[in-house]
Order: structure tokens, then C-alpha cells, then sequence
């Protein structure tokens, strides 16, 4: 994660309820998140990944997208990278990660899960996270601060890019933007215009 978030809590006063992450790969920000709070919903597809996530945690072995069915997965090397998109110039910009084959995978709706007890939600999902939100828009209304991987170059086949998060997610404002280099892709933070931006 290229933003901090205790500096982010810290920074804008977030209150926090619980958090929801998506795109959980191995949990790695369960023990930052267990700082605040203990109610944490983590959704991993990639079984491996998914089974090495804190069993204290509410934990889902699904993708999430707007349209719940199958669909396929496209597996990279370092598991991180992998996508329910195709990659495209992330294979010139990280040659270093390669892609094995696909496989499928349940995809859910967040909204099929009716939390509403969590106002945080972080989506690391490779270039997905628009259809993630689509997916979401029940949840997103208990929702107050959002951290999300970013893209500004099609690193994915048909991936969002920043400026359609910007128009998506009208009830927020994106406070923090932070870019991995010249590589087309970062994190940014968004919080619901209703609440402080200020510390």
C-alpha cells in the first residue's frame, strides 16, 4: 500500500467502525486493522491466498464485481498481480511478473452480503475496483472512506481509470492521491463529502 493508513485515521480523524477489504490476498493489513477495530470482512478469491488469511477475521474465498456468476481469473506469479482482467501494460511495466493460465472463480455482489456495520472499505483488485463498486452501492451507503488501488494507463484490459472512481463515487472527495512512479498505477483515499476533511 503506497499511502499510509494510520497517517490517514490520524490525519483526517476517521472514526472507524470496520473494515472491508477486497482483494485481501494473505490478510498482510489484518494486524493494522486490528489496531482500530475487530470487525473486519476480508475477500480473497485465490484459494491459497485466501487460506493463509487470519481465521479470526470474517473471511470469503469470492471475487467481487457488479455481476455475480463465474468468471474467469487470470493467475500471476506473485498472486498480488492477478485480476479478473487481462493484463495489458502490466506486462511491460512489471516483465518481472508473469501470468500462469486462468482459472474461474465465483464472483459475488458486495451488496449480497448486507454489511452494514463497516465504514471502511479498501479494494485492491487490479483494475476492477469500478465493477466492484457497482456491486456495492447498497453498502457504499454506510460506507466513509474508501482506499483504492488506481490506474491512469489501461494496465488491465478495460480497467477504470482514475477519473472514472472520480465520477462513480460523487458522494466523496479524494483527499489523497499517491502514483507507483511513472508505472500507471497508485492508491488514492476518498472520504464522504458529509464529514471533516480537515484533522
Amino acid at each position: 500500500m503506497l499511502i499510509d493508513i494510520d497517517m490517514l485515521i490520524k490525519k483526517y480523524n476517521a472514526k472507524i467502525k470496520g473494515f472491508i477489504h477486497v482483494g485481501g490476498h494473505i490478510g498482510e493489513e489484518i494486524s493494522l486493522y486490528k489496531k482500530y477495530t475487530n470487525n473486519i470482512h476480508m475477500f480473497e478469491p485465490q484459494e491459497e491466498c485466501f487460506d493463509k488469511i487470519d481465521p479470526t477475521v470474517k473471511k470469503y474465498c469470492v471475487a467481487l464485481g457488479e455481476t455475480e456468476g463465474q468468471m474467469n481469473f487470470y493467475i500471476a506469479n506473485n498472486k498480488q498481480s492477478s485480476s479478473l482482467l487481462e493484463p495489458k501494460d502490466h506486462l511491460k511495466k512489471h516483465p518481472e511478473v508473469k501470468f500462469l493460465g486462468e482459472k474461474q472463480v465465483i464472483v459475488k455482489k458486495l451488496d449480497s452480503y448486507e454489511i452494514s456495520d463497516c465504514n471502511f472499505l479498501n479494494m485492491d483488485t487490479q483494475g476492477f475496483e469500478l465493477e466492484v463498486l457497482k456491486g456495492s452501492k447498497k453498502t457504499l451507503e454506510y460506507i466513509d472512506y474508501i482506499y483504492t488501488e488506481v490506474n491512469t494507463s489501461e494496465i488491465y484490459k478495460n480497467c477504470a481509470f482514475l477519473e472514472d472512481l472520480d465520477s462513480f463515487l460523487l458522494d466523496f472527495t479524494r483527499v489523497e492521491t499517491k502514483m507507483y512512479g511513472d508505472s500507471g498505477w497508485g492508491d488514492a483515499f476518498y472520504i464522504r463529502k458529509t464529514l471533516s476533511h480537515g484533522e
